[in-house]
Protein backbone atom coordinates (compact mmCIF):
# COMPACT_ATOMS: atom_id res chain seq x y z
CA UNK A 1 0.00 0.00 0.00
CA UNK A 2 1.29 3.47 -0.88
CA UNK A 3 1.97 5.73 2.08
CA UNK A 4 -0.94 8.12 2.62
CA UNK A 5 0.57 10.11 5.50
CA UNK A 6 1.45 13.65 4.41
CA UNK A 7 2.14 15.19 7.84
CA UNK A 8 4.44 12.82 9.71
CA UNK A 9 3.46 12.31 13.36
CA UNK A 10 5.43 13.61 16.30
CA UNK A 11 6.88 10.72 18.28
CA UNK A 12 8.47 11.60 21.61
CA UNK A 13 11.82 10.02 22.38
CA UNK A 14 10.27 8.06 25.29
CA UNK A 15 7.00 7.19 23.53
CA UNK A 16 7.80 3.50 23.07
CA UNK A 17 8.21 2.98 26.82
CA UNK A 18 5.29 5.24 27.76
CA UNK A 19 7.54 7.82 29.37
CA UNK A 20 5.87 9.73 32.21
CA UNK A 21 2.62 7.85 31.81
CA UNK A 22 3.81 4.28 31.52
CA UNK A 23 1.52 3.80 28.52
CA UNK A 24 1.66 4.66 24.83
CA UNK A 25 -0.63 7.65 24.24
CA UNK A 26 -1.41 9.12 20.82
CA UNK A 27 -3.11 12.53 20.79
CA UNK A 28 -4.97 13.31 17.56
CA UNK A 29 -5.74 16.86 16.50
CA UNK A 30 -7.84 18.03 13.61
CA UNK A 31 -5.90 19.81 10.91
CA UNK A 32 -2.86 21.80 9.87
CA UNK A 33 -3.01 25.42 8.76
CA UNK A 34 -0.87 27.07 6.10
CA UNK A 35 -1.50 30.81 5.85
CA UNK A 36 0.35 33.51 3.94
CA UNK A 37 2.68 34.20 6.91
CA UNK A 38 4.09 30.69 6.59
CA UNK A 39 4.92 30.83 2.89
CA UNK A 40 8.39 32.25 3.62
CA UNK A 41 9.36 28.92 5.19
CA UNK A 42 8.11 26.82 2.28
CA UNK A 43 10.03 27.60 -0.94
CA UNK A 44 7.71 25.87 -3.39
CA UNK A 45 4.65 27.54 -1.87
CA UNK A 46 6.44 30.91 -1.75
CA UNK A 47 7.26 30.64 -5.44
CA UNK A 48 3.66 29.76 -6.26
CA UNK A 49 2.37 32.58 -4.06
CA UNK A 50 -0.05 30.35 -2.20
CA UNK A 51 -0.17 27.09 -0.25
CA UNK A 52 0.30 24.08 -2.52
CA UNK A 53 -1.38 21.86 0.10
CA UNK A 54 1.14 19.04 0.00
CA UNK A 55 4.56 20.45 -0.85
CA UNK A 56 7.91 18.83 -0.08
CA UNK A 57 8.13 20.44 3.38
CA UNK A 58 4.70 19.35 4.61
CA UNK A 59 5.90 16.02 5.97
CA UNK A 60 7.99 17.78 8.65
CA UNK A 61 5.41 20.42 9.54
CA UNK A 62 4.13 18.78 12.76
CA UNK A 63 7.57 17.96 14.09
CA UNK A 64 8.88 21.43 13.27
CA UNK A 65 5.91 23.06 15.00
CA UNK A 66 6.36 21.06 18.23
CA UNK A 67 10.13 21.54 18.26
CA UNK A 68 9.57 25.27 17.77
CA UNK A 69 7.14 25.32 20.68
CA UNK A 70 9.56 23.43 22.93
CA UNK A 71 12.39 25.78 21.94
CA UNK A 72 10.71 29.07 22.78
CA UNK A 73 7.08 28.48 23.86
CA UNK A 74 5.90 31.27 21.57
CA UNK A 75 2.91 30.48 19.42
CA UNK A 76 1.32 27.06 19.22
CA UNK A 77 -0.54 27.66 22.52
CA UNK A 78 -2.55 24.51 21.95
CA UNK A 79 0.54 22.42 22.73
CA UNK A 80 0.76 23.86 26.23
CA UNK A 81 -2.92 23.10 26.82
CA UNK A 82 -2.57 19.51 25.65
CA UNK A 83 0.42 18.91 27.93
CA UNK A 84 -1.27 20.61 30.90
CA UNK A 85 -4.29 18.31 30.46
CA UNK A 86 -2.17 15.17 30.33
CA UNK A 87 -0.18 16.01 33.46
CA UNK A 88 -3.05 17.61 35.39
CA UNK A 89 -1.59 21.12 35.54
CA UNK A 90 -3.38 24.45 35.32
CA UNK A 91 -0.55 26.40 33.68
CA UNK A 92 -1.20 26.21 29.95
CA UNK A 93 1.55 28.67 28.96
CA UNK A 94 4.32 26.56 30.50
CA UNK A 95 6.70 24.29 28.61
CA UNK A 96 6.24 20.58 29.28
CA UNK A 97 9.08 18.85 27.40
CA UNK A 98 8.80 15.73 29.56
CA UNK A 99 5.17 15.33 28.46
CA UNK A 100 5.92 15.79 24.77
CA UNK A 101 8.81 13.35 24.99
CA UNK A 102 6.34 10.76 26.33
CA UNK A 103 3.57 10.94 23.71
CA UNK A 104 2.85 10.86 20.00
CA UNK A 105 0.77 13.45 18.14
CA UNK A 106 -0.59 14.00 14.67
CA UNK A 107 -3.43 15.81 12.90
CA UNK A 108 -6.07 13.59 11.30
CA UNK A 109 -6.71 15.66 8.16
CA UNK A 110 -3.96 15.16 5.60
CA UNK A 111 -4.52 18.39 3.69
CA UNK A 112 -3.64 21.83 5.01
CA UNK A 113 -6.36 24.43 5.52
CA UNK A 114 -5.96 28.15 4.96
CA UNK A 115 -6.80 29.29 8.51
CA UNK A 116 -8.31 28.26 11.82
CA UNK A 117 -11.69 29.52 10.64
CA UNK A 118 -11.75 26.94 7.84
CA UNK A 119 -13.34 23.55 8.47
CA UNK A 120 -12.40 20.23 6.95
CA UNK A 121 -15.01 18.73 4.65
CA UNK A 122 -16.41 15.22 4.95
CA UNK A 123 -14.46 14.35 1.81
CA UNK A 124 -11.22 15.40 3.57
CA UNK A 125 -12.01 13.09 6.48
CA UNK A 126 -12.71 10.23 4.08
CA UNK A 127 -9.51 10.86 2.13
CA UNK A 128 -7.50 10.89 5.38
CA UNK A 129 -8.78 7.53 6.63
CA UNK A 130 -6.02 5.38 5.12
CA UNK A 131 -3.37 7.63 6.69
CA UNK A 132 -5.09 7.19 10.05
CA UNK A 133 -4.78 3.41 9.87
CA UNK A 134 -1.17 3.63 8.71
CA UNK A 135 -0.34 5.83 11.72
CA UNK A 136 -2.05 3.40 14.10
CA UNK A 137 -0.22 0.42 12.59
CA UNK A 138 3.13 2.19 12.91
CA UNK A 139 2.74 3.78 16.35
CA UNK A 140 0.58 1.05 17.90
CA UNK A 141 -0.69 3.22 20.77
CA UNK A 142 -2.53 1.74 23.72
CA UNK A 143 -4.70 4.86 24.02
CA UNK A 144 -5.92 7.57 21.66
CA UNK A 145 -7.05 10.97 22.95
CA UNK A 146 -9.09 12.78 20.30
CA UNK A 147 -9.24 16.58 20.48
CA UNK A 148 -12.81 17.70 19.85
CA UNK A 149 -16.16 16.02 19.45
CA UNK A 150 -18.33 17.75 16.85
CA UNK A 151 -15.60 18.16 14.23
CA UNK A 152 -13.35 15.22 14.99
CA UNK A 153 -14.97 12.40 16.92
CA UNK A 154 -18.09 12.41 14.76
CA UNK A 155 -16.15 12.23 11.49
CA UNK A 156 -13.27 9.86 12.16
CA UNK A 157 -13.02 6.36 10.75
CA UNK A 158 -15.77 3.97 11.85
CA UNK A 159 -13.93 0.91 10.53
CA UNK A 160 -13.07 -1.78 13.09
CA UNK A 161 -14.68 0.33 15.79
CA UNK A 162 -16.53 -0.92 18.89
CA UNK A 163 -18.44 1.38 21.21
CA UNK A 164 -17.79 1.07 24.93
CA UNK A 165 -20.08 2.31 27.74
CA UNK A 166 -19.56 6.09 28.05
CA UNK A 167 -17.89 7.57 31.08
CA UNK A 168 -20.20 9.59 33.30
CA UNK A 169 -18.32 12.43 34.97
CA UNK A 170 -20.05 15.29 36.79
CA UNK A 171 -23.28 14.55 34.94
CA UNK A 172 -21.63 14.53 31.52
CA UNK A 173 -21.36 11.48 29.30
CA UNK A 174 -18.04 11.12 27.51
CA UNK A 175 -18.04 8.66 24.62
CA UNK A 176 -15.26 6.15 24.17
CA UNK A 177 -14.55 2.89 22.37
CA UNK A 178 -11.96 0.64 20.80
CA UNK A 179 -10.28 0.50 17.41
CA UNK A 180 -8.97 -2.94 16.46
CA UNK A 181 -5.97 -3.46 14.21
CA UNK A 182 -5.88 -6.29 11.69
CA UNK A 183 -3.79 -8.40 14.07
CA UNK A 184 -6.39 -8.05 16.82
CA UNK A 185 -4.60 -5.36 18.82
CA UNK A 186 -7.12 -3.22 20.72
CA UNK A 187 -6.57 0.55 20.90
CA UNK A 188 -8.75 2.46 23.35
CA UNK A 189 -10.04 5.87 22.22
CA UNK A 190 -11.86 8.77 23.88
CA UNK A 191 -12.73 12.35 22.99
CA UNK A 192 -11.97 15.45 25.08
CA UNK A 193 -12.97 19.07 24.67
CA UNK A 194 -10.85 20.77 22.04
CA UNK A 195 -8.17 22.91 23.74
CA UNK A 196 -9.19 25.93 21.67
CA UNK A 197 -12.73 25.90 23.09
CA UNK A 198 -13.77 29.06 24.92
CA UNK A 199 -16.78 30.79 26.46
CA UNK A 200 -19.40 28.52 27.98
CA UNK A 201 -17.41 25.45 26.94
CA UNK A 202 -13.96 26.78 27.80
CA UNK A 203 -11.31 24.08 27.94
CA UNK A 204 -10.31 23.13 31.49
CA UNK A 205 -7.12 21.00 31.60
CA UNK A 206 -7.70 19.94 35.22
CA UNK A 207 -11.21 18.67 34.50
CA UNK A 208 -10.17 16.76 31.40
CA UNK A 209 -7.20 15.27 33.23
CA UNK A 210 -9.73 13.97 35.77
CA UNK A 211 -11.79 12.44 32.96
CA UNK A 212 -8.73 10.79 31.43
CA UNK A 213 -7.59 9.44 34.80
CA UNK A 214 -10.96 7.76 35.34
CA UNK A 215 -10.87 6.35 31.82
CA UNK A 216 -7.32 5.03 32.10
CA UNK A 217 -8.15 3.38 35.43
CA UNK A 218 -11.31 1.77 34.05
CA UNK A 219 -9.69 0.39 30.91
CA UNK A 220 -6.61 -0.81 32.82
CA UNK A 221 -8.80 -2.78 35.22
CA UNK A 222 -10.61 -4.45 32.30
CA UNK A 223 -7.48 -5.39 30.36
Amino acid sequence: MDRSVIFEPWKGENYETGGLFGKKILVIGNSTYCDTKMLKDYPACREAGHCLKNCERCNEYTNEAINDYLANSKGHRIFGKIAAMLCGCSETDKLYPEVWNSIAFYNYIQESLSSGSDHATKAMYNESESAFWQVLAELRPAYIVVLGKSAMWNNMSAVNWTWKPPLEVAGEKVNCGIYTLDDGTAIHAIWVMHPSAFGKYQFDPIYWNHVLSIWFDRETMKS
